[in-house]
């Protein structure tokens, strides 16, 4: 929960929460956190994908972010 703002989604739409305003009001703590994620991923130091063939590495990343974005509880039914 990098830079997590402490506040719920719905908390964070209904009160035009800059980060649900980025996010379109679509599980904006969830898509924060991966953005958040996959930026501080852009240094090669930090990125542990950068080895893995470029094919895999897109099918890790969407791993990832359907496993993060699987644990909105609003959103949770799209994802089982």
């Amino acid at each position: 929960d990098y830079h997590h703002p402490g506040k719920t989604n719905q908390f964070l739409v209904l009160h035009g929460h800059t980060i649900a305003i980025q996010h379109n009001d679509q599980s904006p703590n969830e898509r924060f956190h991966l953005a958040e994620a996959f930026r501080v991923m852009q240094e090669d130091t930090r990125n542990f994908l950068i080895r893995l063939p470029r094919k895999q590495r897109l099918e890790v990343r969407q791993t990832i972010i359907d496993l993060v974005l699987a644990t909105d509880l609003a959103q949770t039914m799209k994802y089982l």
